[in-house]
């Protein structure tokens, strides 16, 4: 008997665990627009407004979705760019005429698209700080830190003291930044602006970081503090493990993020048919821990998607859509 239940027990063992994602998807009213660029914490997202997705000067605004109450917000009236929230706190950059209870305010902000807005979604109340050079461009954030883009420069304001301090050196090549936990991340780009290597900052201690050695065809990085994912032109989403080291590529993904040990990210798929073929984007992920790839969407989605924790959002058409992703491990025998 006992010899048995060893045996059994050996089976077990032996018998691969797999992570298996559950996908939980939600879509949010219809706006007069297009939602652009959205970006998720918690039970807030907040998104450009767009009435062209593929031109930037088309922005007619800021929105906010309440992700429980289904309903959303407009935070800003005219262009903005480069939204971001932390916490219940959105941010964008735009001019600061644009939001009425500013208008006016003393003190040089700077104008379109360079002014810090920043919106309590709690509250209610707008705010713009003084930065030190009186503008901002690409805007990030996480916990009590703003990173942005100043004079292809990066920076770092505290929200929590109001202190600014310059991350990145004194030349001018450096731009899209974005931070999570107390990561930043950025592309440094060539003296010729043509190719990119990806540099980060841990605020904690100072360290700076290269996550690629030499200039390539890289850019739009992202990170949660643990993984650190950039998109390369040539190949697709290459995912850096700061833990480990390890490198993971996923062809053909186009501007991957990652949190909550996932990435997500647009894919091409065949939507091929007898008499058409064809291919159509939509959103994958991927669970890091196993390399398990899942299908989150089967609309067709801007290029933009985001992730925050397990919460994933993007936008399709005038419609914003959101997933939430779950693990569930379950005991099952390789190759069926």
């Amino acid at each position: 008997m006992r010899t048995k239940l060893f045996i059994v027990l050996a089976v077990l063992l032996a018998i691969p665990c797999f992570s298996k994602v559950s996908v939980r998807e939600y879509a949010l009213p219809a706006v007069q627009g297009v939602p652009f660029r959205s970006i998720v914490c918690g039970d807030w997202a907040v998104a450009l407004l767009n009435t062209n997705p593929n031109n930037i000067s088309s922005t007619i605004g800021v929105i906010a979705y309440d992700l429980k109450a289904k309903k959303v917000y407009t935070l800003h009236e005219g262009k903005a760019n480069y939204p971001a929230i932390t916490g219940s706190i959105a941010m964008w950059s735009g001019k600061i005429d644009d939001v009425p209870i500013l208008s006016g305010t003393t003190g040089k902000r700077g104008t379109w698209p360079k002014c810090l807005i920043l919106h309590d979604l709690s509250t209610g109340q707008y705010w713009a700080p003084q930065l030190k050079t009186n503008s901002a461009f690409v805007i990030a954030a996480s916990g009590r830190y703003v990173a942005y883009e100043l004079g292809c420069r990066i920076n770092l304001y505290d929200l929590d003291t109001g202190s600014q301090m310059r991350i990145s050196d004194d030349q001018a090549r450096h731009r899209n930044p974005d931070i999570g936990g107390d990561l930043v991340v950025w592309q440094e780009y060539d003296s010729a602006f043509k190719n990119s290597r990806i540099r980060g900052y841990r605020i904690s201690t100072g360290e700076e970081l290269l996550f690629t050695d030499s200039f390539q065809p890289v850019g739009a990085p992202n990170t949660d503090g643990e993984y650190v994912a950039w998109w390369d032109n040539t190949s697709g989403s290459s995912i850096h493990d700061t833990k480990t080291g390890r490198v993971r590529v996923i062809k053909s993904a186009v501007l991957a993020d990652v949190s909550g040990g996932f990435a997500v990210y647009v894919k091409s798929i065949c939507a091929c048919t007898p008499e058409k073929k064809a291919s159509k984007r939509t959103v994958c992920g991927m669970d890091l821990k196993t390399g398990g790839e899942f299908q989150i969407s089967k609309g067709e989605p801007d290029r933009h998607v985001r992730i925050e924790g397990n919460r994933v959002v993007w936008a399709e058409g005038s419609v914003l859509h959101y997933a939430d992703l779950t693990r569930t491990n379950e005991l099952k025998p390789a190759g069926k």
